[in-house]
């Protein structure tokens, strides 16, 4: 049960927000503000406050305010068995208290229920505040390609009838010519690529398109990147945010490029560009979904570099696909890892080359 009254946002209320945070403004920027009356417990006052994000003001009513305004702030006891019953309550901000420890697969849930929580640690946490962090930073060996070379090497892989300029090469990889002439220049002296002509009109062909593929497979394999496991209504999701961009990858994307493989238990690999001032936990509840390890069937990889949403292509049903050269890399994070990629080296082969992609 609620502990006391809901703030109502009646008049009363909005002189509260107004006189408190013209009066913090003087001091410092305010992140987020929680007036309670004086029935709201010691423990709940003193953890709350301990926050830097947070100041905590006496006022008789309960409320939390931050700058797009004042909600009404529903105080509950709970325990941990209570917790998968907890549902938000939209216009109302709701704290728990809870009689018990929160891990962060739980902790993390709470929040993209925008349901704030205070355990019996002393960990709190309010809506509006940084999100627990879930994904998992990957170490694995390190690799000889990255970020912009990377993708100059994808474009290789994924284009080989092409007869490239470094120019031409730098401008589609969006970097320096630099960039794409060291990679050329290494991928020439293995005898991957072949030359003709000089200076300005010197031009590079693919001449072996599958034994490209192959050292790309060895060289370009994931080595440190930031992924979130998580449940998502839609695995296949068509965002609408702006700046928010995501493309299918690994073997998910490979079953719509028809060229399936099979990995294991399927959690659709998703890679994401962030809209600016957003973060990958915050993804999830943009598509309506939760932060979940246990119950995933999605993970999304943060894609900064661009390695998927760039060149990604739409498949014969309509989904928004990485390109092949990523697909194939991003089987190295399934289940079968080895094994999955090489199978889809082997259809690639058979498939011809890249088909024209539709973006």
């Amino acid at each position: 049960m609620p502990l006391n009254e809901h703030f109502s946002g009646n008049g009363a209320g909005n002189t509260i927000f107004a006189r408190f945070s013209l009066t913090t403004s003087y001091n410092r920027v305010m992140a987020l503000m929680v007036t309670l009356t004086l029935s709201a417990s010691d423990a709940m006052r003193s953890a709350l406050s301990a926050l830097p994000e947070v100041t905590v003001v006496a006022a008789p009513a309960n409320a939390l305010i931050s700058e797009s305004g004042p909600e009404p702030l529903s105080l509950q006891r709970v325990g941990l068995g209570q917790i998968k019953h907890l549902t938000s309550t939209p216009g109302i901000a709701q704290l728990m208290q809870i009689d018990g420890v929160l891990d962060d697969a739980t902790a993390g849930r709470l929040e993209d229920s925008a349901i704030g929580y205070l355990d019996s640690a002393g960990r709190a946490w309010l809506p509006g505040m940084q999100r627990t962090s879930l994904e998992r930073d990957t170490r694995k060996r390190a690799r000889s390609l990255r970020g912009a070379g990377l993708r100059v090497a994808q474009l290789l892989a994924d284009d080989p009838q092409q007869r490239w300029t470094e120019r031409d090469l730098a401008d589609r990889a969006k970097t320096s010519t630099s960039t794409a002439h060291n990679l050329l220049e290494r991928l020439e002296g293995q005898g991957l690529m072949q030359r003709t002509g000089h200076t300005r009109g010197t031009v590079r062909t693919v001449p072996d398109p599958a034994a490209l593929r192959r050292w790309l497979a060895r060289n370009g394999q994931p080595s440190r990147l930031r992924r979130l496991a998580c449940w998502l209504p839609d695995p296949h999701p068509e965002p609408t945010t702006v700046g928010l961009r995501m493309v299918l990858t690994g073997a998910a994307a490979a079953a719509e490029l028809g060229m399936p493989v099979l990995t294991g238990p399927p959690r659709t690999l998703l890679r994401v560009k962030t809209p600016q001032g957003t973060d990958l936990n915050d993804i999830p509840s943009m598509l309506h979904g939760v932060r979940d390890e246990a119950g995933a069937n999605a993970v999304l990889i943060d894609d900064r570099d661009g390695l998927g949403w760039r060149e990604a292509q739409r498949s014969s049903s309509g989904a928004l696909v990485a390109p092949r050269s990523r697909v194939m890399l991003d089987l190295w994070l399934e289940p079968r890892g080895q094994a999955a990629v090489d199978a889809f080296l082997d259809l690639w082969g058979h498939t011809g080359y890249a088909a024209a992609a539709s973006r």
